[in-house]
């Protein structure tokens, strides 16, 4: 069998950046198209994607507090 990695909180900390810095980037996209169309069906899944890397960056932020103080 195949052992899970243990990540350091270093490593968790610069994951949760990359997720930051993609939320951010989708964020960018997302407030021109917004401006210039409107809300529209098309721009749901870049929504949930930005929402989704967001959240995922905050718990993986989280989860290298914690490793870091155990």
């Amino acid at each position: 069998m195949f052992k899970r990695k243990r990540y350091t909180a270093k490593e968790f900390r610069a994951m949760s950046v990359i997720y930051f810095i993609i939320s951010g980037f989708l964020l960018i996209g997302i407030i021109p198209a917004f401006i210039f169309e409107g809300l529209e069906k098309t721009m749901l899944f870049p929504f949930i994607l930005m929402l989704t890397s967001l959240i995922t960056g905050i718990l993986y932020r989280i989860r290298g507090h914690r490793v870091e103080s155990n």
